[in-house]
């Protein structure tokens, strides 16, 4: 995990981010209490061969986390073309985890001609069912008090993040638990949460399912097999609906299989970044 830090303001935020390697450019987006440690296991092997930019999204991590920012999709939409524009990047291929897949795949149906591919990993937008404890924090009061981030309940996330929980890297953990006791950390992932989720799952104007039929965009869906956030049912959606899209679902492994079956995960995404068939 040791990489470059560096910053961009970006609509007047300073921007976190890392940056590695020449090429083709590669954008990076994690999910909802997260960061780019998200990625630590990706960046590197990507990099040998791309230009890969990984990015704490406003809220997260050590960027910007203003109370008065809208934390939904679709703000994090333009605002990855901001963050695009700011690191003079004309085109990008986008990869993101949960909540980032669906920032991601928002911004690949609203600035088409900025993504070169679209890869969603255990994403967010193809299905309502969401895990009950993420419900359960879009409620006032109970959420205030559920989102309390400490070291038995980041323990018990990572349970539920990972099929194997041995897999995630110890200074992962402490990192995670690091950034969601930052100041402004803990309101902005409410925020954020609410803005997407509600006691009844994903809010029905955030499903994109259909929507990306019409993308032509090329896309790839890697799913882990036992995820217990965002269940490997959406992937099933995803093959039934979007017949050009390619869909992996890798067995035992949970929610962020980036981490937990890394040179699996990096191989198929290396893969489809070098296939230039549409």
């Amino acid at each position: 995990m040791r990489w470059k830090s560096s910053f961009v303001e970006v609509q007047g935020l300073k921007v976190h981010y890392t940056i590695e390697g020449t090429g083709p450019a590669v954008i990076m987006v994690h999910g909802l209490g997260a960061s780019m440690v998200t990625w630590a296991s990706n960046i590197a092997p990507l990099a040998s061969y791309y230009r890969v930019c990984a990015l704490n999204l406003p809220g997260h991590g050590d960027s910007d986390k203003p109370p008065d920012l809208a934390y939904d999709s679709i703000a994090g939409a333009h605002f990855l073309d901001h963050f695009m524009k700011a690191m003079e990047m004309e085109r990008a291929t986008l990869i993101g985890s949960s909540a980032g897949g669906l920032i991601a795949a928002q911004c690949a149906l609203r600035y088409p001609q900025r993504v070169e591919k679209l890869i969603l990993v255990d994403s967010g937008g193809l299905g309502r069912t969401i895990a009950w404890f993420l419900r359960l924090i879009s409620l006032p009061i109970l959420g205030e008090l559920l989102e309390t981030p400490s070291i038995r309940n980041n323990t018990n996330l990572m349970k539920s993040i990972f099929y194997e929980p041995s897999a995630m890297d110890d200074r992962v953990f402490q990192e995670l638990l690091r950034v969601r006791n930052l100041p402004g950390a803990k309101k902005a992932v409410i925020k954020a949460i609410r803005a997407s989720i509600n006691l009844w799952g994903l809010r029905k104007h955030l499903l994109i399912l259909h929507a990306l039929k019409k993308l032509t965009t090329p896309l790839l869906s890697v799913w882990g097999e036992e995820d217990r956030i965002i269940p490997v049912a959406h992937a099933h959606n995803a093959t039934l609906t979007l017949p050009n899209a390619r869909v992996h679902i890798i067995p035992r492994c949970g929610h962020w299989p980036q981490m937990e079956k890394a040179p699996e995960f990096n191989q198929l995404v290396l893969d489809f970044l070098r296939d230039s068939k549409p």
